[in-house]
Parts: C-alpha cells; structure tokens; sequence
C-alpha cells in the first residue's frame, strides 16, 4: 500500500516540477558539452521557450454523410468451359479428363469453383483454371462449373452444360478374348 501511495505522489511531483526546473551547460575538460538541472561551478543557465501548443477551433459545421452511390451487385461476365468442346469424344484409357475453364471478371476472395459432372460435385478451387479428374467411367457425361458464394454456399452463377464422351478401352469389345466354339 505504501508502494502505491509513494508512486501516486512521484508521478504527480515530476510534472510539477519539470516545467520550473532549470537547465544548465557546462564544458569539461575534454571540450564535452554536459547539459544537467544542477548549477556547476562556470555553468550558464539555458532559457528554455515554452514549447508551441495548438489549440483547434471547435467545428460548428455539422458533416453530412457521404453520398454513396449507386452501386450495381456484383455478377460475372463470363463462366464457360474452354476445353472438352461440346459433344467432344476423348480417349482416355486411364480415364483422365482435363477441364478448362474461364471466369470474368477474375473469382473473388469469397468465392469458390466447383465442377459438376453429371449433377454431382467432383472438385472445388479457388485458385486454378482448370481441373483434372482420373477414372472416370467410358460414356457420356454432363460437365458443369458453378461459382459458390462461400458465406452461405449458393450458387452465384453456371456455365452452361456441356456433354463429352470418354472412351475407355474395355475386355468385353477385344476380338482376342472370343470363345473357341
């Protein structure tokens, strides 16, 4: 308790007493300037100005909000697949598809990519133009890309559907593997 009394009294004591105290100059031997709050024998006291203060006028105007303007909502320009073309045939016996894409304006920090293949979602991004997808089954699908708001997870936009046809090679089609009748 005494701590907080004695530190109480010292920080009110030093303001005080810094705007009354004197500042004096001296030389040692060396040539070394010291300056100190205590007069020495052969100091000169130093005339220190009061420091420069700036008082602001009070605003009696009062502000107006800023106009806002009209702002139309955010939409993408473009969202169309690049590559498979339309009712494009691939062969993949792997069944590796590459889809390639384009967003204009570029996607947003707060939105995501998907790519649908027959309704389903199969992958998702937020950073590449494309996407590749391994073993898919030979056939027809349907591919599809959606912009994703990810706050609430709607669709924000589509491309339109595109259908392509994997080919695969399959045992069933190889003329080798007939029975010996």
């Amino acid at each position: 308790m005494k701590l907080i009394y004695f530190s109480i009294l010292l920080i009110l004591w030093i303001p005080a007493n810094a705007t009354e105290s004197k500042i004096y100059r001296t030389q040692d031997a060396d040539g070394n300037i010291i300056f100190s709050d205590h007069a020495i024998d052969g100091a000169e006291e130093i005339k220190v100005s009061e420091p420069i203060t700036y008082k602001p006028e009070k605003i009696t105007q009062k502000l107006s909000p800023l106009k806002t303007q009209d702002t139309k909502p955010f939409r993408y320009n473009k969202v169309a697949i690049i590559s498979p073309g339309t009712d494009e045939a691939i062969r993949s016996n792997n069944g590796f598809l590459r889809v390639e894409f384009t967003i204009s304006p570029p996607l947003r920090a707060n939105h995501s990519v998907e790519l649908l293949i027959n309704g389903r979602v199969i992958q998702t991004t937020k950073t590449a133009n494309n996407f590749e997808i391994e073993n898919i089954d030979r056939g027809t699908h349907s591919i599809q890309i959606n912009i994703i708001d990810d706050a609430n997870g709607e669709t924000i936009t589509s491309s339109e559907a595109r259908n392509t046809t994997i080919l695969r090679y399959t045992i069933l089609l190889n003329p080798r593997n007939k029975h010996a009748g």
